[in-house]
C-alpha cells in the first residue's frame, strides 16, 4: 500500500514536470514501455529491490536499459535510485500512464476473442463499446485466447461484458446440474 502511494506521488510529480516541459506525450509512450519491461523481467525487479547492489551500479544498469529513452526518463530513474526507491520504477511508470490517461480522457478497452477478428467486426464492436465510454478516447488492446471457444469478452475500464461461448456453456452446465426432480414417495 505504501509503495502504491509513493508510486502515485512520483508519477504525479513526473507528469506535472513533463506537462510543463511539453514532454508529456513522449514520456507517455516511454513509460508504457518501461512499465512493460519491468513487469516482464523478474530479474530486473529483484535487482532494483535488492539493497546489496549499490546505487552507482543501479544507475549504470538503468542508463543502459533506458539508453533509447529521453533524458527525462533517464533522470527520473536516477532520481528514484538516489532516493532509495528504485523498486518503484515499474509502479511509477504504470501510475504515470494511468494519470495521463485520466487527464486526457483515455479509457483502456481489452477485447478478448478466440481468434483474430476482421476489421469490420472490430469496427462494429468498438462503435458499441464507445457508447459505454462516451466522449472518451479508446486505447484498444486485443487478446487472442482460444479457451473462450467463441464470442468475445470486452473490458472497458472496470466494466466487463462476457459474451463468450465458454461462459455460456458454463452457465448451461450449472443449470443442468441443478436437480429439479423431487420424488413423490
Amino acid at each position: 500500500m505504501a509503495n502504491l502511494k509513493a508510486s502515485k506521488r512520483y508519477a504525479k510529480g513526473l507528469l506535472d514536470y513533463a506537462i510543463q516541459s511539453k514532454q508529456d506525450v513522449l514520456l507517455y509512450e516511454e513509460m508504457q514501455e518501461v512499465a512493460q519491461i519491468v513487469k516482464e523481467s523478474r530479474e530486473l525487479q529483484n535487482f532494483l529491490r535488492t539493497p546489496i547492489v549499490d546505487n552507482k551500479k543501479k544507475k549504470q544498469v538503468l542508463r543502459e536499459i533506458l539508453s533509447s529513452k529521453s533524458e527525462l526518463a533517464k533522470k527520473f530513474a536516477e532520481l528514484l535510485v538516489s532516493h532509495q526507491r528504485a523498486d518503484l520504477l515499474g509502479g511509477a511508470a504504470y501510475e504515470y500512464v494511468k494519470l495521463y490517461d485520466e487527464r486526457n480522457d483515455i479509457v483502456e478497452v481489452t477485447i478478448t476473442t478466440a481468434e483474430e477478428i476482421g476489421d469490420a467486426t472490430r469496427f462494429k464492436l468498438l462503435s458499441k463499446v464507445q457508447t459505454l465510454a462516451p466522449n472518451k478516447k479508446l486505447k484498444v488492446k486485443s487478446i487472442i485466447n482460444p479457451e473462450i471457444i467463441g464470442g468475445f469478452i470486452v473490458k472497458v475500464g472496470d466494466q466487463q461484458i462476457d459474451n463468450s461461448l465458454k461462459s455460456k456453456l458454463h452457465y448451461l452446465k450449472q443449470e443442468f446440474s441443478e436437480n429439479y426432480y423431487k420424488p413423490k414417495f
